[in-house]
């Protein structure tokens, strides 16, 4: 029934998260923060989550557990005790796009290559392409490398660069 004052348990979440972010090179500020609680009534099995947007477990927090509670299954029950199962912090890091990372981001390599993969249980060489020479499209299989990801073009699927810089991929004859 009384507020509860959350402020320590979510600054040692968010230094935490720091840390962690931080080790990858992250700067903090562009990192953004949401904080959720788990709520639920008193002896029940499930719980909800609820957005926190200060500090404090107080009224305003409990009359959104009543409100998604009763969304979620079409009743609440405002006079029954209200417990706190978790706290859960999720950080977000807004990367900023730069021609390295940007609309075709980083090669992860200078030169196409080959690699052995297996697909459906055989073994198939494929070309290793990095990501800057996907022309406007490229026929699987084959596999395109970039700074921060690896993607696979199944045998019968193609990918091509989207205006925006994604890789869209479609399956042949879609």
């Amino acid at each position: 029934d009384s507020d509860l004052d959350l402020s320590e348990p979510i600054a040692q979440l968010r230094d935490r998260a720091c840390r962690e972010m931080r080790a990858d090179a992250a700067a903090r500020e562009r990192m953004r923060f949401q904080v959720n609680v788990e709520l639920r009534y008193a002896g029940q099995e499930y719980s909800l989550p609820v957005p926190l947007p200060g500090a404090a477990a107080d009224r305003a927090l409990r009359d959104s557990f009543h409100r998604l509670y009763d969304r979620r299954y079409g009743h609440s029950n405002p006079e029954a005790p209200i417990e706190l199962v978790a706290i859960r912090l999720t950080c977000v890091l807004e990367w900023e796009r730069t021609e390295e990372n940007g609309a075709l981001g980083g090669d992860g390599g200078e030169e196409p290559g080959r690699e052995r993969v297996i697909f459906d249980g055989r073994a198939v060489e494929v070309p290793v392409v990095p990501r800057r020479l996907v022309g406007p499209e490229l026929t699987g299989p084959a596999i395109v490398t970039e700074t921060s990801a690896t993607t696979v073009v199944p045998p019968g699927w193609r990918a091509s660069a989207a205006p925006a810089g994604h890789l869209v991929l479609e399956r042949e004859g879609s």
